[in-house]
């Protein structure tokens, strides 16, 4: 999968997948590849980001409870 012309590589395969299915209208696609990026990438930054894209993606999904363990993962990478 590749991500749209005006928007940049993070520079982690994981995090640039969830992206694109995010803008595809595929969220739970995105979450998957969110929870990846957030596990396993090098930068803390694309940890940071990717782990408050899932918290989003929980909350709009009416799953507040599943919320405060992302919230530690953005808070330990910010």
């Amino acid at each position: 999968m590749t991500l749209d012309s005006d928007t940049a590589s993070s520079g982690n395969e994981a995090f640039d997948r969830a992206r694109t299915f995010l803008a595809r209208l595929r969220e739970e696609e995105a979450l998957d590849w969110f929870q990846i990026a957030a596990d396993s990438a090098d930068d803390a930054a694309v940890r940071c980001s990717a782990a408050a894209f899932v918290a989003g993606i929980l909350l709009a999904r009416g799953r507040p409870w599943e919320v405060s363990v992302w919230a530690s993962v953005v808070r330990d990478n910010s």
